[in-house]
């Protein structure tokens, strides 16, 4: 039973992990090796953090709005 549940928390993890960096294969061979709470962590940590203007969806450019 344990072990269906600690699999259970490796799936869950890869399926945060879908659209980032690495992918959902990464963080769930990550978290069978090494925890599924330390590879959560690791892709808290790793994932960047949206701006405002990201959250809008506008789209970066290379100089700031001042110049443009």
């Amino acid at each position: 039973m344990g072990q269906l549940i600690y699999l259970a928390l490796c799936i869950l993890v890869g399926l945060f992990a879908i659209g980032q960096r690495g992918g959902f294969f990464l963080y769930f061979l990550l978290s069978m090796v090494l925890s599924p709470l330390l590879s959560l962590l690791i892709l808290v940590i790793a994932t960047p953090v949206l701006n405002k203007d990201m959250q809008r969806g506008s789209r970066w450019h290379p100089l700031p709005p001042s110049s443009r």
